[in-house]
This record gives structure tokens, C-alpha cells and sequence, in this order.
């Protein structure tokens, strides 16, 4: 099996992990304090890629067929870019889980997926990747699906659209999360996809201490039932954010960012069946557009 294949199942195992920490996050996020659903996020995500990391330092870790993959070099310079990383991830993290307090989960995921926009433009930019008609065509049809999955946008007024629907938290998260997505490959093709990881999601969860103390919120930990929802958000937050990083070092950042990017169709189906949330004819005609963009990539 080839990268460029390797790439885009590393790409599908994020989609659909993030799509479910979406839901995860939605699940609480109107009943915790965004500030403390990241810290434990990333604290449960932090003690996961640790385990990866020391796993992958193992000889059976190394033997295994992801051994590879998972291997690590250290280099200070990469280091101190990852922790830079995780500073600015941690901005697009709390606007998200802001989003996601105060506006529709079907509204505000598919806006803050359309990162793979600006992913794409800053893949170009920084490692000179080509985009071509064929790459065009199906990066064009996530995203317009992608944003076609917002439905009803237009019955907003200018208040709701920036404030009210979590839509304009959405927009920021979009921007940063698409150059972050970019960005995260400078560290990981040196130090490694999980120390990568580590590092990052880490240094968001430190990121999130110190909001927490800055606002004076509590480090007390929640009820069992929320615990579980966060220690879910954490598992599958850390699968994403380590096959991402798989993905995107082996295959090209606008591709795998687009395929990530396409994680929408996994909240937004679970909200319609799950949470019964009603879905128009757009979004699910959104849904087919994504799915076909996905199907073309395999063909590129």
C-alpha cells in the first residue's frame, strides 16, 4: 500500500474521530466551562499519547507494523516550534467549544471544517504543493458541502451571525485551525507524529490552566456522567490528532486536511439520527458532495 493510499485511511480514521469529538463536546459544552472541557480534553488526551509515545520507544512498539511510522527524533528547534503550535491551537480550541455553547452543532461544526480553505491556500504557501484541476475538483466539493451543510444561514440576523449562533466563533477557529493543520507538519516530519501530538496537545492543556486560573474557574472534577462524556472526548480527540498527523506525513497537507476537514458529515449524521436534530434537503445534498469529493481523492 502506498503513502499516497496510507495518507488518506490515516485521513478517514481522523475524520470520523474528530466528527465524534465534536459530539462528545457538544454533549457538555453547554454545562461546563469551555476553558475546563479543553484542559481535561487535553489532559486525557495528553496521558494518551504518552502511553503511544512510550509504547512506540518499546522494542515491541518498534517491531509492530505502525513502528515506522511512530518513530521519533528529537530536535530542540522542532520542539520549541511544536509548543508555538500549541499555543495558537489553543486559541481555535476555545472558540470552537464557545461555538458549540451557545449555537446549533449542525451550524457551527460545518463552518469550523471549512479550515481545509485555508489549509490549502497555506500548503502552497509554505511547502509549495501544486493544486491542480483534479486536486481542485473534489477539495471544491468538500468544501462547498461543507458549507452548504450550514443550512439556514440566511434566516440570521448580522447579531446572530457574529454572536448568537456561534457562527462567528466558528469563522474564527476556521482560520486558525487551517493554519495550524499546515503548520504541524514542519515538527512532524522531524520529531515524529506523536511526540508531535504530545507536544501539542500538552501545551494546549497547559494553555487551558492557565485560562482557568486567569478566570478563576475550578479544577474540581466534574460528575461521573460528564467525567465519562470528557474521558470520550479525550480518546477520540487523541486518535485524531495522532492519525492527522500520520496522514500528513505521508501523503500532502491539502488532502489530508480536506478529508479531515470533511468530519461535518460525521456530527451532522449523528445529530439527524442520534439527536433527531431536523436536516434539510441542502444538508443532505451537502452530505452526497462530500462523500463524492472523498470517493474522487482515492482516485487522485
Amino acid at each position: 500500500m502506498d503513502n499516497h493510499v496510507l495518507s488518506i485511511i490515516f485521513g478517514l480514521i481522523a475524520m470520523f474521530s474528530i466528527g465524534l469529538n465534536s459530539v462528545f463536546v457538544g454533549n457538555i459544552a453547554k454545562k461546563i466551562n469551555p476553558a475546563k472541557v479543553i484542559f481535561y480534553r487535553n489532559f486525557f488526551i495528553t496521558i494518551l499519547m504518552a502511553l503511544v509515545f512510550l509504547y512506540s520507544c518499546l522494542p515491541v512498539g518498534r517491531a509492530c507494523f505502525f513502528g515506522n511510522l511512530l518513530s521519533t527524533q528529537i530536535g530542540p528547534k522542532y520542539i520549541f516550534i511544536a509548543s508555538l503550535i500549541a499555543i495558537v491551537s489553543y486559541v481555535p480550541v476555545l472558540t470552537f467549544a464557545k461555538a458549540l455553547m451557545v449555537g446549533k452543532l449542525g451550524v457551527v461544526t460545518p463552518i469550523a471544517g471549512s479550515a481545509v480553505m485555508f489549509s490549502a491556500l497555506f500548503s502552497v504557501l509554505f511547502f509549495g504543493e501544486s493544486i491542480t484541476i483534479a486536486k481542485l475538483i473534489p477539495i471544491s466539493l468538500i468544501v462547498l458541502g461543507i458549507i452548504m451543510n450550514s443550512g439556514g444561514l440566511s434566516e440570521l440576523s448580522l447579531k446572530d451571525f457574529l454572536v448568537s449562533s456561534g457562527i462567528g466563533y466558528a469563522l474564527v477557529s476556521c482560520v486558525l485551525w487551517g493554519f495550524s493543520y499546515c503548520v504541524i507538519k514542519i515538527p512532524v516530519t522531524i520529531l515524529g507524529p506523536v511526540l508531535t501530538s504530545l507536544i501539542i496537545e500538552s501545551g494546549i492543556m497547559i494553555c487551558g490552566a492557565i485560562n482557568m486560573k486567569i478566570i478563576k474557574e475550578s479544577f474540581c472534577l466534574p460528575n461521573k456522567r460528564d467525567l465519562k462524556c470528557l474521558i470520550l472526548v479525550g480518546l477520540s480527540g487523541g486518535i485524531a490528532s495522532l492519525f492527522f498527523n500520520l496522514g500528513i506525513g505521508m501523503g500532502e497537507v491539502s488532502i489530508v486536511a480536506a478529508i479531515f476537514s470533511s468530519n461535518p458529515l460525521v456530527s451532522t449524521l449523528y445529530g439527524k439520527f442520534f439527536l433527531k436534530e431536523k436536516l434539510s434537503k441542502q444538508q443532505w445534498f451537502s452530505a452526497v458532495l462530500i462523500l463524492i469529493g472523498i470517493v474522487l481523492i482515492f482516485n487522485l
